[in-house]
């Protein structure tokens, strides 16, 4: 009878080297379809969406008074102008997978300013998911609100002769 030799199994330094090398996915970078475009403005910011009509506010029984403010994520903002149409648009990417959470076109008749109770904030109005309404949002750095506002001041006029 014939005598089976063992398999020859490389080792692990060999089986490490042999492989091919790993692509690092960067999650602060735009996702597909968001790479025609430059960003312009960076901050890290926690949005807050306003929802007044939260039904669990309304319990009587309730000793605790709910604010309207719902988080909806904390991230990356960005300004991006297109390449190809010069037309600015406003992106939130939520931490840790960097969804896209908000994608809004600068609206050149919306005055952005930082709001008076605190500097920390900006306040924006954006069209609903479905287009047929609207939704106040409030944007939180961790710095000054006033560079962000000054962005999206700057260059929502990108935007002018498109509206």
């Amino acid at each position: 009878a014939e005598q089976l030799s063992p398999l020859v199994q490389p080792s692990s330094n060999e089986q490490h080297l042999s492989q091919a090398p790993q692509v690092q996915l960067s999650l602060v970078d735009g996702g597909p379809g968001e790479d025609s475009g430059s960003v312009v403005f960076e901050v890290r910011a926690k949005a807050d969406k306003y929802d007044a009509n939260d039904d669990d506010s309304n319990d009587e029984g309730s000793k605790q008074r709910r604010l309207p403010w719902k988080t909806q994520c904390m991230g990356f903002l960005r300004l991006v102008k297109n390449n190809t149409t010069g037309e600015v648009r406003l992106q939130l990417h939520a931490e840790p997978r960097a969804t896209l959470v908000l994608d809004q076109r600068l609206d050149s008749d919306y005055t952005y300013r930082e709001e008076p109770c605190g500097p920390k904030s900006v306040m924006i109005t954006v069209a609903t998911d479905d287009g047929e309404g609207l939704e106040t949002w409030r944007l939180i750095t961790k710095g000054s609100a006033r560079a962000l506002a000054d962005a999206l001041e700057e260059h929502k006029m990108a935007n002018a002769t498109k509206d």
